[in-house]
């Protein structure tokens, strides 16, 4: 899992470093951004609150051209720190559309975000280690018109 580190000189600069928990330090990683070398140093967990992630749909479809398809459109992703809830989208979306999609996910917890996913139905690519064969009825999910 991963962790914020936050770090402090004796001039209270302070800065933080996200990565795995258990990675060894660095050492830049003790040093500020104006060069000051930290007296302090703290782990904080991340709380159990979803992060948002767009991910770019662009691929190649000819190798020898270069040729793409899928320009200037996102996959949005939903998953909380410890990896147990993870939604991908199955659609991809205009990158306006795909903000306004992550925004019902700001603040979210698992449980929360697992209820939107449904409700917007963004698909059926379900990564939840707890339960990744429950899937909702139709009755409990509302229609959101996103681009096509």
């Amino acid at each position: 899992m991963k962790a914020f580190f936050v770090y402090s000189t004796h001039d209270h600069e302070t800065w933080v470093v996200y990565k795995d928990e258990d990675a060894p330090e660095a050492p830049e990683e003790a040093v500020s951004p104006s060069g000051e070398e930290a007296f302090l140093m703290r782990k904080e967990m991340p709380s159990d609150i979803c992060s948002i992630e767009f991910i770019a749909a662009n691929r190649i479809i000819d190798e020898a051209t270069g040729t793409e398809s899928h320009k200037d459109l996102y996959h949005l992703r939903v998953s909380n720190p410890d990896g147990s809830f993870e939604r991908v989208s199955q659609l991809a979306y205009s990158w306006e559309t795909a903000v306004k999609l992550g925004a019902f996910f700001r603040n979210a917890s698992p449980k929360a975000a697992g209820r939107i996913w449904h409700s917007k139905r963004l698909g059926n690519a379900v990564l939840d280690k707890e339960d990744p064969y429950k899937r909702l009825s139709s009755d409990d999910c509302s229609t959101f018109e996103v681009d096509p």
